[in-house]
C-alpha cells in the first residue's frame, strides 16, 4: 500500500504494468489494494466544516400549467418580505408630539416606510415580468426537457417587457424559479445560439451541452466516443459542431477525455 500511495499518478493513469513493477504485486493484489485505497475519504477535514455545505435557496417564482394548459408564474409569497405602513400608529405618534418639535422626523420614517413598500413591490412585479416572458419563451423547455432549450439574450426580454437590458441582468441574477423541470436560477434560461441546419434561430448552447452529456453517458465503456465523432454525430442531427466546441464544453462539464474514460474504464474493472 505505502508503494502505491507513493506511485498514485501511475495509479490515475491505470499505468497496471508500471504498478506491478513498484509495488511487486500481481495484478489481482493490485486491484485488492485499489478497493481498499476508494474506501477512504480523500479530504476528511471537510466534514468538520460547514464551508463546503450548498445552502437550499427557496424559489422566488412558481412556473406552473393551469387546466387549461396556460403557463403561470406566480411570486412564491411564502419567502417575500411583508411590509406594511401602520396608519394608526402613526398618527398616534404624531398626537405624542405636542410641541411639534419630533415632526419632520416623524414625517421623514413615514415617507421612508412608504417608498420601502413601494420599492419591493416594484421589485416583485418586475421579477414576474421577466419570469412570465422567460417561460413564455422557453414554454418547449418547460413541456418537453433541456434538448428544447431556446437561445435568449437579455436584451430580448428587456425589449418585451419595456426595462433596460440592466435591469434583466439583475434579476437574472438573482432570482431562483420552480418549474416542472427543476429549480433553476433565471440565468440558466439564457443562451447563446450555434448554427442550425434545419432551424434559423439556431441551437441553444445549453442544449448541445446536454446532448454531449447524454452521449457521453450512453456510451460503451470499453469504447469511449472522441470529441471528433462526438461532434460528428451532432451535426448530423443538424447542429454544426466543431470538436473543439465539444472539448471546450465537454470541460465545461467536468467531463474526462476519451482517453481518460478509457483508464477509468480499466481501473473499475480492476477494482472489480
Amino acid at each position: 500500500m505505502d508503494a502505491l500511495l507513493e506511485n498514485l499518478p501511475l495509479f490515475a493513469k491505470g499505468e497496471i504494468a508500471a504498478l506491478k513493477r513498484m509495488t511487486g504485486c500481481t495484478a489481482e493484489e493490485i486491484g485488492d489494494l485499489a478497493r481498499k485505497l476508494r474506501t477512504f475519504e480523500p479530504k476528511p477535514g471537510l466534514k468538520f466544516s460547514g464551508e463546503f455545505a450548498q445552502p437550499v435557496f427557496e424559489p422566488d417564482l412558481i412556473a406552473y400549467q393551469d387546466d387549461e394548459d396556460d403557463w403561470i408564474v406566480e411570486l412564491n409569497r411564502s419567502n417575500l418580505p411583508a411590509i406594511r405602513v401602520d396608519t394608526a400608529y402613526s398618527q398616534a405618534v404624531k398626537k405624542l408630539d405636542q410641541d411639534g418639535s419630533d415632526e419632520h422626523f416623524i414625517r421623514e420614517a413615514i415617507t421612508s416606510a412608504r417608498w420601502l413598500k413601494r420599492a419591493i413591490a416594484q421589485r416583485n412585479e418586475t421579477n414576474q415580468k421577466v419570469g412570465a416572458e422567460i417561460v413564455r419563451y422557453q414554454r418547449e423547455f418547460l413541456e418537453k426537457g433541456i434538448a428544447h432549450l431556446r437561445p435568449l439574450q437579455l436584451r430580448t426580454v428587456a425589449d418585451a417587457i419595456g426595462v433596460h437590458e440592466s435591469t434583466v441582468s439583475r434579476v437574472t441574477s438573482s432570482v431562483m424559479m420552480a418549474t416542472p423541470q427543476g429549480t433553476f436560477p433565471l440565468k440558466a434560461f439564457f443562451s447563446s445560439a450555434l448554427h442550425s441546419d434545419s432551424n434559423v434561430e439556431g441551437a441553444s448552447a445549453k442544449a448541445i451541452r446536454q446532448r454531449i452529456q447524454d452521449i457521453i453517458s450512453s456510451e460503451d465503456p470499453s469504447k469511449p466516443i472522441s470529441d471528433e465523432a462526438i461532434s460528428k454525430i451532432i451535426s448530423k442531427e443538424g447542429i454544426r459542431v466543431a470538436r473543439r466546441t465539444v472539448a471546450k464544453y465537454r470541460e465545461i462539464d467536468g467531463m474526462p477525455s476519451s482517453s481518460q474514460r478509457r483508464r477509468r474504464q480499466k481501473m473499475d474493472a480492476l477494482c472489480g
